[in-house]
């Protein structure tokens, strides 16, 4: 709509997408962008298969572990 139209260029600045591309439409409510010139035709993005892991291999750690802390060199304590 004519009153998002500042809306939708700041968002464009904030992209760098040229305001040249920035099009007004009533196919949709809001400001809506899209990515790539063949995703128009693809619909909505897909939804997420499911909650992705950190890998085995990451060897991740986590804050309640005490035992995995990792030392801090005393030239950086205070």
């Amino acid at each position: 709509s004519a009153d998002l139209e500042g809306d939708a260029q700041a968002v464009a600045k904030a992209l760098g997408v040229p305001l040249s591309q920035v099009k007004r439409s009533t196919d949709v409510s809001g400001i809506s962008l899209a990515v790539g010139a063949d995703w128009r035709e693809d619909g909505t993005y897909p939804v997420s298969k499911g909650k992705e892991k950190t890998p085995e291999s990451a060897g991740a750690l986590n804050g309640d572990d005490e035992k995995a802390c990792m030392k801090v060199n005393p030239n950086y304590t205070w």
